[in-house]
């Protein structure tokens, strides 16, 4: 997803303290052989897939991939790239005539990462919480949201810290500073290999504590 400057390692973090995950999308091999991502020895237990983009486009993997997750006995859960130059509520309809979330799936998504080009920040946060309010609605969850370490510091901390935070800080698989200590998904890396997939995916991990507080009650 993002490109981050990377932290030093905490050593009080510990990989017990923590499930790990992968997120992917049409851009990793077409075919992923998720039997042996089973036998991966990271053990991933979640695999998040990118569905849509913008205000009219999808994911052209995803359907496949979210039932193949699914039966392979990973959680799952999907996201919405969000695009700074279109129209909000066109973009939450998009996510939502598309993805189907179920009980135990992880709540919905939102990837912001680039301020708009053609129009004002205060207008951008804006449209993000009416993407966030159309889809909270649907299913009475609020959803997550995925950015950058610092684009988040820098523009959405201050009006979407109510918010759960998937956030990008690549940092050799340590968190480090509040807020990634305190954000619900940490991702911390953009090149992992997996058993059973060709390309490089994004690791990531959740506090064991957390996970719970993340996933569909209904």
């Amino acid at each position: 997803m993002v490109f981050l400057v990377s932290f030093k390692s905490d050593p009080k973090a510990t990989k017990k303290e923590t499930i790990f995950g992968i997120d992917i999308s049409e851009y990793q091999d077409d075919w992923i052989d998720w039997k042996k991502v089973k036998k991966d020895k990271r053990h991933v237990k979640f695999v998040i897939i990118r569905a849509t983009m913008g205000d009219d486009r999808k994911d052209d993997k995803f359907q496949r991939r979210i039932k193949e997750v699914r039966e392979a006995g990973f959680i799952t859960g999907a996201y919405h790239y969000y695009d700074p130059n279109e129209n909000s509520t066109k973009q939450a309809e998009n996510y939502l005539s598309r993805v189907k979330l179920q009980k135990g799936d992880f709540i919905p998504i939102v990837d912001l990462e680039k301020l708009s080009k053609i129009q004002s920040t205060k207008e951008l946060r804006q449209g993000l919480k009416n993407w966030l309010d159309i889809v909270e609605k649907k299913y009475g969850a609020k959803p997550m949201l995925y950015t950058g370490y610092k684009f988040y510091l820098d523009y959405l901390a201050k009006d979407f810290s109510a918010y759960p935070l998937w956030v990008a800080a690549y940092s050799e698989e340590k968190r480090e500073t509040s807020v990634v200590k305190n954000c619900e998904i940490h991702q911390f890396s953009e090149r992992v290999s997996i058993y059973g997939i060709k390309d490089k995916v994004d690791g990531n991990d959740i506090k064991k504590a957390d996970l719970y507080k993340i996933l569909l009650k209904k």
